[in-house]
């Protein structure tokens, strides 16, 4: 199979995209994994808020072979990356990889006309991804980071991105789990099931909670009063009382 990259990308970028195909076959080419924001902040490389320049967009097609469509099993598809000038307003992690105020070259793999995830020119967002050293373009978000307008950011949210997520990213874990089945399997884990939040629930454990370390060493969500609130409104919700 021959899959050839107009700017000459790097192999990793072939293996990158081979998986969006192999994925594709199997109907999971746009779906992500559930995740809380600090699960997001701490596996992420680089998180900052930054202001996308205008007419700074481009787009590096995927360009397949028709071999390679045929034993893909998607037919005539369209993909590839759009590539962005974003100036870099605040840095929260990462600082010994991007620097305040610079100019940052960033990508975002897409595929089809659906599938990736984009920005809007001259908005300011809050962006995290990975860095890769070795590649032509250092800075690339994927689609299931975290990208979202900065001003969409709850109080909570923008507290825990400046210092109160990183201070668990290696002693406390967060477990998914589904349609109610959470029982924790260490005591360092906070469970959180967003199997309704997929369905439109309220996720008041991404938007106002954090998984926080006890002084016993346990872990557990941090219950403010943002936390218990939405809680209580999204009880009521289930059993109907409010719309």
């Amino acid at each position: 199979m021959a899959v050839h990259f107009g700017l000459g990308l790097s192999t990793l970028y072939v293996a990158f995209f081979w998986t969006l195909f192999v994925q594709a076959r199997r109907g999971l080419a746009c779906m992500c994994l559930p995740e809380h924001p600090q699960q997001q902040f701490c596996r992420a490389d680089f998180v900052i808020r930054g202001k996308v320049l205008p007419q700074s967009s481009t787009e590096v097609p995927l360009i397949l072979t028709e071999g390679a469509m045929i034993e893909s099993g998607l037919g005539h598809v369209t993909g590839g990356m759009e590539i962005y000038q974003v100036q870099v307003e605040r840095v929260y992690k990462g600082h010994d990889i991007i620097s305040l105020q610079r100019l940052a070259t960033m990508t975002i793999a897409k595929y089809g006309a659906n599938c990736g995830q984009s920005l809007k020119e001259g908005k300011q967002y809050f962006l995290t991804g990975q860095y890769l050293s070795n590649a032509e373009y250092n800075f690339q978000i994927g689609m299931c980071d975290w990208v979202t307008g900065y001003k969409l950011l709850t109080r909570k949210q923008r507290q825990g991105v400046r210092h109160l997520y990183k201070q668990y990213c290696n002693s406390c874990k967060i477990q998914e789990c589904f349609h109610g089945h959470c029982t924790a399997t260490a005591s360092n884990v906070c469970t959180w099931d967003p199997t309704n939040v997929m369905k439109g629930d309220i996720d008041c454990e991404g938007r106002y909670s954090r998984c926080m370390r006890k002084s016993n060493g346990s872990c557990q969500w941090f219950e403010n009063t943002e936390m218990r609130d939405c809680m209580k409104r999204r009880e009521n919700m289930r059993d109907n009382k409010i719309q």
